[in-house]
């Protein structure tokens, strides 16, 4: 498993409201409870590598930029 600490949360949360996405919305995109997602933007929760990658996807940026390797 990953952990991602609050600054990726920050940023899924950063770029779901850039284009326009309820949490609710991503989360079903990705397969997941909106309880969850908002947990991982919160940075109170882990979650795995393949669900970054969906995550990332669905937001339309990479994993590199999702992680603030830019």
């Amino acid at each position: 498993m990953l952990i991602i600490d609050r600054s990726v949360g920050q940023r899924i949360a950063f770029y779901r409201k850039v284009i326009g996405l309820k949490q609710y919305k991503l989360a079903g995109r990705v397969g997941m409870q909106k309880e969850s997602l908002n947990r991982i933007e919160v940075g109170k929760s882990i979650t795995k590598l393949p669900t970054l990658v969906r995550i990332a996807s669905e937001l339309g940026v990479t994993l590199d930029e999702l992680l603030g390797k830019e």
